[in-house]
């Protein structure tokens, strides 16, 4: 019965400067379901990376969310300038266990890839190497292992047949087994078809 009802007032707090709400707060009728707008202010978002914010919807006068929404962006790596068609991330350090993601944004004009994971000589290193195209699609030879007791190098190769534009994700991740961090150098290269007249 709606009369016996309680009308809740929500103050909505988001953690991060970028994630901003359609409101500071509302209210909820009983079990009626309501909608929260948000925005992104790019301004905050220039840097590559994975970027993670949090709206809660705290009552007034308690402490603990009621409900939390999150929101997710990712700002890929992206190869735009003059003739720009490869980058390198050297010293990635990693310990057991962690993931560092990496995302790639096709240039226009890009008909294949290479990736190339090093082990410095003078470092150690295992390391776990996935690659994932636009759909999140891990492809079988676009996985494997770097390791400095094994071999120091990794290439993953995504030729013209099998590559299609848009933002590929390339993770590393620190081998469970391994006794210490690992550090490894990444380069990316992109190629296009070269038209002859």
């Amino acid at each position: 019965d709606d009369r016996d009802a309680v009308i809740q007032d929500i103050k909505l707090v988001n953690t991060a400067r970028w994630l901003i709400p359609d409101r500071q707060r509302m209210g909820f009728f009983g079990e009626q379901a309501q909608t929260v707008g948000v925005r992104f202010d790019p301004s905050w978002l220039k840097e590559p990376g994975v970027y993670v914010g949090r709206v809660h919807g705290i009552p007034l006068g308690e402490k603990v969310p009621a409900f939390t929404l999150q929101s997710v962006v990712v700002v890929p790596e992206r190869f735009d300038g003059p003739g720009e068609r490869g980058r390198r991330f050297e010293g990635i350090t990693l310990d057991p266990g962690e993931v560092h993601r990496t995302f790639l944004r096709v240039p226009a004009g890009a008909t294949a890839m290479e990736i190339r994971i090093t082990i410095p000589k003078n470092k150690d290193g295992k390391l776990w190497v996935d690659l994932y195209d636009p759909m999140g699609t891990p492809g079988g030879h676009r996985h494997g292992r770097a390791d400095s007791e094994a071999g120091r190098e990794m290439v993953i190769r995504v030729p013209r047949d099998e590559f299609v534009a848009g933002t590929w994700e390339l993770d590393l991740t620190g081998a469970h087994n391994a006794m210490s961090r690992s550090t490894a150098d990444v380069e990316v290269r992109f190629f296009g078809l070269r038209a002859d007249p």
